[in-house]
């Protein structure tokens, strides 16, 4: 450096001299560990602040955190939060930490001059807490069925993942063994559990559950008895009997009212004017609800009998009967049967009666043909006759012989027969004489 003077002659210099500048002071920042808030089971938050930046601005700061080292530095977990120029607080969320564990915690800061750490914090995360529920009443008790409300008051600090009710008739202290709903996940909600398979007249415990990561939160055991089973038979009706034929009917009647009908049909007999479950009988099963009509088909029938018939059911009351009806079956009908003229045919040396089935009666045709005879002017199956087998309703069929089972010059009395469930019946009679 050296000296200058400046006038109208010009500008004149003095001396140069020389001097050397002081180095620059090299400090680091100043920083302080304010306080560790929002604490939860795997996270939190620090609060820090830059009281002073140093001899140059600070390129970094944020926190340093361990749960093994009680002076972290920037080697352990650590925030970034990027340059300051001028003292300011700031705080840092600390995510991934592990539930119910001790932590230390310090700010830090960065300059040219190095690093500078605040004093050190302890704090512990939360451990998981479970969730708070509790019964309400039990209502709409039956014999089978029932439904439970309770109320999740707090779900802990972790979300319900399932949630109902558990309850035993043998268990005082119902758990998650015994039978319960699952009704799934769950924020703070009043639920109803509805309970079946229920036995009749029982005593049964039961309290309100929720479970999240803690594990699971029991209510309070509360009792309830469901309703026993009313010792009173049905009340049954006899309505009607229809569909009447030789051996079968069909009996129509109601249950007007009971519970738990275990069976019910109807009973009848051909010799016991009030019939009972020790005399025939149908058996149609178990009723859940009623009022409910039913129908019995009755097999195995005589034909042309008087029958007594009424309807029954049973529960644990006992077993009750509707009114007794009487029916008759109806008697088998002859089938008819006609008898046509024989005809002749020389070439294949055989003689053909027909016949026609005018009327089946009402059962099936077991066997038909013709008969004759050349003694019995009213041949029947105790002559000659031959068997054509079933027949499957009316119509024409024909009897055909050989001409050589007939000989020259008598008479045979030939007619179609005809059988079914009533017995066999005839055709007229006609006249057979043998022409070659």
């Amino acid at each position: 450096v050296r000296a200058y003077a400046t006038n109208a002659g010009g500008t004149t210099y003095g001396a140069v001299v020389s001097f050397t500048t002081g180095a620059a002071p090299n400090n680091p920042p100043s920083v302080t560990t304010d306080s560790v808030r929002q604490i939860t089971t795997n996270s939190s938050v620090a609060y820090g602040k830059i009281t002073n930046i140093g001899s140059s601005a600070v390129t970094q700061h944020g926190h340093v955190w361990s749960n093994t080292n009680s002076l972290p530095t920037i080697n352990d977990f650590k925030t970034q939060l990027g340059a300051a120029n001028a003292p300011a607080g700031f705080s840092s969320s600390l995510a991934g930490l592990q539930v119910g564990t001790t932590y230390f915690v310090r700010s830090y800061a960065i300059n040219s001059g190095g690093t500078s750490y605040g004093e050190g914090i302890i704090f512990n995360t939360q451990n998981f807490t479970l969730p708070v529920v509790e019964g309400i009443d039990v209502l709409n008790i039956t014999q089978t069925t029932a439904s439970a409300r309770a109320n999740i008051f707090s779900t802990g600090n972790s979300p319900v993942t399932q949630h109902g009710h558990v309850w035993s008739s043998t268990n005082a202290l119902p758990g998650l063994s015994d039978t319960k709903t699952l009704l799934g996940p769950a924020g703070t909600i009043v639920f109803t559990s509805n309970l079946t398979g229920l036995q009749p007249g029982t005593t049964y415990y039961i309290r309100p559950y929720a479970t999240n990561t803690a594990g699971t939160a029991f209510g309070t055991i509360v009792t309830f008895t469901t309703t026993a089973v009313v010792n009173n038979p049905p009340t049954v009706t006899t309505d009607s009997v229809r569909q009447v034929t030789p051996n079968t009917a069909v009996a129509y009647g109601k249950i007007v009212n009971g519970v738990a009908v275990t069976q019910h049909g109807h009973v009848w007999s051909s010799t016991t004017n009030a019939p009972t479950i020790n005399d025939s009988r149908t058996q149609l099963g178990t009723v859940l609800q009623t009022p409910l009509g039913f129908n019995s088909s009755l097999t195995g029938l005589q034909p042309n009998t008087t029958y007594y018939v009424r309807s029954y059911a049973i529960n644990s009351g006992g077993a009750s009967y509707g009114a007794v009806l009487t029916f008759t079956t109806t008697a088998y009908f002859f089938a008819t049967v006609i008898t046509g003229d024989p005809t002749y045919s020389q070439i294949s040396s055989s003689i053909t009666v027909p016949g026609f089935i005018s009327s089946t009666g009402n059962s099936p045709v077991a066997q038909h043909g013709h008969v004759y005879s050349s003694t019995n002017t009213t041949p029947t199956l105790a002559n000659i006759f031959n068997q054509l087998g079933p027949a499957a309703g009316t119509g024409s069929y024909n009897s055909i012989f050989p001409s050589t089972d007939f000989v020259f010059g008598i008479n045979y009395y030939i007619r179609a027969y005809v059988t079914n469930s009533a017995g066999t019946s005839y055709g007229a009679v006609k006249i057979l004489r043998r022409q070659f």
